[in-house]
């Protein structure tokens, strides 16, 4: 799985994975895809009625506002809790197939308790890049911290999830 965030954001609370399944939908003629949207589990951090949950609930969500931002969990948590890339993660995971081809949705969705371990840290920008015009993995290694993927992959899942939500 990676992430997909504004280039200077600081807080990684979602990431999502694809990946290709073996079986392949007859009737649409299409692969099929397993799609994971991933989200940090950052209450299991939070004992109910603490003086962090108090102060959580006051701030309710991080605010980026031109330069300055104001995150939702104070500074010295946000390092523990965010989907970095190659750390193992606490998050609610909601995973569904479906075909390439049309995006129908096969089966049931689920949603479950995951342990998460990102591959990379894109912005929007970034991706867009590797969705939209061939590159060269050499120059741009340094946009992307990876070691479990390599960009083509990448690259390739992005086009696959652009694809599906085109349809």
């Amino acid at each position: 799985c990676f992430t997909i965030d504004p280039e200077k954001a600081c807080d990684l609370d979602d990431a999502i994975s694809i990946n290709k399944l073996s079986e392949f939908d007859q009737q649409t003629n299409s692969p099929i895809f397993e799609i994971g949207i991933h989200i940090a589990d950052v209450a299991s951090f939070v004992e109910i009625g603490s003086e962090l949950d108090k102060e959580l609930a006051w701030r309710g969500t991080s605010v980026y506002a031109g330069p300055s931002v104001i995150r939702m969990f104070p500074s010295n948590y946000s390092e523990s809790l965010s989907l970095n890339p190659l750390q193992d993660r606490l998050a609610i995971s909601y995973f569904f197939k479906v075909t390439l081809n049309n995006a129908k949705i096969i089966g049931q969705p689920f949603i479950v308790p995951t342990v998460i371990r990102s591959c990379a840290k894109l912005s929007y920008s970034f991706a867009d890049k590797l969705i939209n015009s061939d590159f060269e993995e050499k120059i741009i290694f340094d946009e992307v911290t990876t070691l479990q993927h390599s960009l083509t992959d990448i690259s390739q899942d992005l086009k696959n999830l652009d694809k599906i939500t085109q349809q």
